[in-house]
């Protein structure tokens, strides 16, 4: 059987990731397009898709049939969120998480819970850096290490660190050539850590 893996945290808009079937949790963005896939570690040859009976799905089709080869396409157009999905035959961790994260462009106050996971989205054309803003005394709050560097046309996962301390954290974004300021000062944008949801 195939061990449930952490999906990568960085995905780029121009070409769809692939992902698991049997992969936990999944973590993908609002509008984001990838592969289903098969490892084939587990020795099927085709596995089904689908939501938990009477919870909702971030997908238009109801279910996806998934085979060996190429992947099956899938574009996420539910609301950012936590869900729970299943597979036939069955992942050895089962329901599945899948997590949609928030999408905030490069000069938005992106918000999440500890734990909890955002995506950052650079719609310009060169590279930029994320880091704390000068004088700023409170730890980095996301797991990936400041600097973040987002590549140009680019979508990136980020994921806050679960002992983050809740408030907000002053951010500066400039271009990686150049050191330019990409944000107008009156935007003055933060990193928002909030208490993570409480599952219901």
């Amino acid at each position: 059987m195939a061990t449930a893996r952490h999906l990568h945290l960085h995905l780029k808009d121009s070409s769809a990731p692939n992902i698991d079937v049997y992969s936990t949790p999944v973590v993908v963005y609002a509008g984001e397009t990838f592969d289903w896939t098969i490892s084939g570690q587990d020795g099927q040859a085709s596995v089904t898709v689908q939501p938990l009976a009477g919870q909702s799905w971030p997908f238009s089709p109801s279910s996806f049939s998934v085979t060996r080869g190429n992947g099956t396409p899938a574009t996420v157009t539910g609301t950012p969120g936590n869900y729970h999905f299943q597979c036939s035959p069955a992942a050895p961790t089962t329901p599945q998480s899948l997590i949609v994260a928030q999408v905030y462009a490069q000069c938005d106050s992106p918000q999440a819970g500890q734990g909890g996971y955002f995506a950052w989205q650079n719609t310009g054309q060169a590279a930029i850096v994320v880091k704390e803003a000068a004088g700023v005394n409170t730890a980095w709050p996301l797991v990936q290490n400041a600097p973040v560097i987002i590549p140009g046309n680019t979508t990136i996962i980020v994921q806050v660190s679960a002992n983050a301390t809740i408030g907000n954290t002053p951010i500066a974004v400039t271009l990686q050539q150049g050191g330019s300021v990409v944000c107008p000062t009156e935007t003055s944008p933060v990193i928002i850590v909030t208490a993570p949801n409480k599952p219901k």
